[in-house]
């Protein structure tokens, strides 16, 4: 198990009763998780809770007024939060693990320029890591919102300029996928892509399998 133990800003309190409090910077949350089917141990005392509906959904009863949306940070980078309408906050702190495997990747590739595609990239957690290492990101993902986020995520880091975000329709997400492809191809001095999809990361090489939400596969053009 890799544990995502850098994190200062964030923190994960207790899990129990089929949730979890938080500590988002300053801010303590209490969401659901299902997994966490054991009792709580500590005091449950939040900022805001999040409720579920018996119909579905649910939503944020907050104890005091909070802003709309913050900072917190990880090591380099600055990522903005928000309690949104369906529980989540825009970041899984989780990831972070995932984000240094893949910076060392691109710190240790000897390439000249490493390039990356990134897709179902939410609000850009990996692409602001991979970014931050210096390598050039394409950013995909079908929520406009989420892209427009991810935006908001890079300029927090410093990134904005030098990286390319992309929203839309599936014909128009396969079509920037095509068109990175292609600049890869066209590109003779050894670039290496990074493939970060929805699912599970075997890592092979230490004999384990890591459960995640993201599949991350290295391919180096020589």
């Amino acid at each position: 198990m890799f544990l995502a133990s850098d994190w200062l800003s964030y923190e994960l309190i207790d899990v129990g009763g089929g949730e979890k409090l938080e500590r988002w910077g300053d801010v303590t949350l209490l969401r659901p998780e299902p997994q966490g089917v054991w009792p709580m141990q500590k005091n449950s005392k939040c900022d805001a809770h999040y409720i579920r509906s018996s119909s579905g959904g649910g939503n944020w009863a907050y104890k005091k007024e909070l802003p709309e949306s913050w900072k917190i940070d990880y090591k380099d980078l600055t990522f903005i939060v928000r309690p949104t309408g369906f529980k989540h906050t825009g970041l899984f702190p989780e990831q972070a693990v995932n984000w240094d495997w893949m910076r060392d990747i691109v710190k240790n590739s000897g390439l000249n320029e490493f390039r990356v595609l990134n897709l179902f990239a939410y609000t850009g957690g990996a692409t602001c890591a991979l970014a931050a290492a210096g390598a050039s990101v394409v950013h995909v993902d079908a929520a406009k919102g989420i892209t427009s986020w991810a935006k908001s995520n890079l300029e927090a880091c410093g990134l904005a300029e030098t990286r390319q975000v992309y929203s839309g329709r599936r014909d128009e997400i396969c079509s920037a996928r095509a068109e990175a492809a292609k600049d890869v191809s066209r590109n003779t001095d050894g670039p290496a892509e990074l493939w970060q999809r929805s699912g599970r990361r075997d890592v092979e090489n230490r004999g384990e399998s890591v459960s995640a939400r993201a599949r991350v596969h290295k391919a180096a053009r020589r």
